[in-house]
């Protein structure tokens, strides 16, 4: 999964810490809430898929990824 726009501190919770994460240059310019809730769907769906066994159209090939998501399956 790739976020145009999320810098590394965008896939931890520091941006939700402290508003002063985009003044310092620690978040890119999607904005945490945006990123956060991008990251927080493809992680549940890939703990639906793998762990309960559940489906996850979210991760299928087929699916569209949400605007401003790169997503690539990868298989071993």
């Amino acid at each position: 999964m790739q976020v145009p726009g999320a810098f590394h501190a965008n896939f931890t919770d520091a941006p939700r810490w402290t508003p002063l994460a985009p003044l310092l240059g620690l978040t890119g310019p999607i904005g945490a809430r945006r990123a956060h809730a991008l990251i927080n769907a493809y992680s549940l769906a890939f703990f639906d898929r793998h762990l309960r066994d559940r489906p996850a159209t979210l991760l299928d090939r087929a699916a569209e990824p949400p605007a401003g998501v790169q997503f690539e399956a990868r298989r071993p």
